[in-house]
């Protein structure tokens, strides 16, 4: 109806436009001794035009399924953009009835130039007009496509952002650790705000995400900043603009977001992280944003989080990290195989000193701070407890039976399928104690090695 109404109001318009000159044109002596009449039928227009623009707006309401109060703040956007025209309309016209009299009374017989004049007029009055509708238009679909889109959004009450899939420990008598058990995407230690440096947290920031204190989750200023240089890099979009609470939202909300099809569902996507942003800092604390951040990012060789980082590349608790290891592993997160401080040091060391340089230059650090971090064989450490875990990355033979065990535990107790006791004993961040002696296992284990004793007569 309202679409309807929209292009009946449109046409009268259109039709009252031309209509209105060749009325001029016909009686110009009759309109030249009554100019309030001209006036009235351009008023009479005007309105027209007022009704066209604002009514086309139910037809895309129809559609979008905008609220009352929106469409009313559409209206009043409608009726904002049209008065100015309107009034400026008016003004033109009334001036050039009060100065024009005599000039039209002179060129009355030059009627085909005087035609093409108004012919022109009429068109630019058609052009304007329909510049408005579409700009009403076009607005109004643009607010009810947004509104869309946060509508599908995963709601703010039913979201998540805590990182789930955590690694399975076990310990022997004497509590010591004899192995970790491990699913995919499940490598994860998960550690408290007060468990992690200050220098990592600052890192992670300078790095990743700026203004993440000063912003509301959404850095307008990177927007902008990301946009220029794609421009300039010709159409080449290669700098992110999200911050550290949107990059949350993605890995732990819209975990599907690598099986996008296109552009329109990134964008989509997009718009909802920026939206539920803002939503869970109503609810989060920035500190807490950026604690669940660090617990859950991939941060290369198969680990999640700063712990599980810390003991792979430092074999140490990410609370006894220095500022040249927290830099190390800050400088990952970007692109974790490309900046893999094991396989690609090179690499690393020149994101580790970009981290360093915006930490110093945000002034987290001092000079002297970067300089003794800069001066850091840090590359060789890992090197070296690189190989060591490589040498213990094989659980034993007593942890393998202790697992089948477990698992058959968990299926007898009727409450877990075989893929449920997988997943709770491979990724429920389990802390299993056993029953192995260490003194007799190491008895066991010499025994075992010694070949002169497994000699079978």
């Amino acid at each position: 109806g309202g679409g309807f109404l929209a292009i009946i109001l449109f046409l009268f318009a259109f039709t009252s436009i031309i209509g209105n000159y060749a009325y001029a044109e016909s009686n110009v002596q009759f309109i030249n001794n009554n100019p309030k009449i001209m006036l009235v039928f351009r008023i009479l227009v005007l309105v027209m035009v007022y009704f066209g623009a604002i009514t086309s707006v139910p037809l895309v309401w129809s559609m979008a399924d905008l609220s009352m109060g929106l469409m009313a703040t559409i209206n009043l956007i409608a009726i904002l953009l049209l008065t100015p025209i309107a009034l400026i309309l008016l003004k033109d016209y009334t001036s050039q009835l009060k100065k024009g009299i005599k000039e039209r009374q002179k060129s009355l017989h030059a009627s085909s130039h005087k035609w093409s004049k108004k012919l022109l007029l009429a068109v630019m009055n058609l052009m304007v007009l329909g510049i408005l509708a579409i700009g009403v238009i076009g607005a109004s679909a643009g607010i009810g496509v947004f509104k869309g889109i946060i509508d599908t959004a995963p709601s703010i009450e039913n979201i998540d952002v805590t990182p789930t899939g955590f690694s399975t420990f076990v310990y022997d008598l004497e509590g010591n650790q004899i192995g970790k058990l491990i699913a995919q995407d499940s490598n994860r230690i998960p550690v408290a705000k007060d468990m992690i440096p200050e220098n990592l947290a600052h890192a992670f920031v300078s790095i990743e995400d700026e203004r993440f204190y000063e912003h509301n989750c959404i850095d307008i200023k990177g927007i902008i900043r990301a946009a220029y240089v794609g421009v300039s890099n010709g159409f080449r979009f290669t700098e992110g603009a999200s911050t550290i609470t949107q990059q949350l939202l993605k890995n732990n909300v819209f975990t599907n977001w690598t099986k996008e099809d296109g552009f329109m569902d990134k964008i989509k996507r997009k718009i909802q992280e920026q939206y539920l942003a803002i939503e869970l800092t109503k609810t989060m604390s920035k500190d807490d944003v950026l604690v669940n951040y660090m617990n859950t990012i991939n941060l290369g060789q198969n680990t999640l989080g700063v712990q599980a980082a810390s003991l792979r590349y430092f074999n140490k608790s990410v609370n006894t990290l220095t500022l040249s290891e927290c830099a190390v592993i800050a400088g990952i997160t970007q692109n974790p195989s490309k900046f893999n401080p094991i396989s690609h040091p090179d690499n690393n060391a020149q994101r580790r000193e970009k981290v360093l340089n915006n930490m110093l230059e945000q002034g987290y650090i001092t000079q002297t701070d970067y300089d003794e971090a800069m001066a850091d064989d840090v590359y060789s450490r890992i090197q070296i407890v690189n190989a060591e875990v490589e040498e213990d990355s094989v659980n034993t033979y007593f942890v393998d039976a202790l697992t089948d065990d477990i698992m058959e535990d968990l299926m007898a107790t009727g409450n877990y399928t075989e893929t449920q006791a997988y997943t709770l004993l491979y990724s429920g961040g389990l802390k299993i104690y056993a029953t192995q002696d260490p003194h007799v296992q190491e008895i066991c284990d010499e025994a075992f090695s010694n070949e002169e004793r497994r000699e079978v007569d």
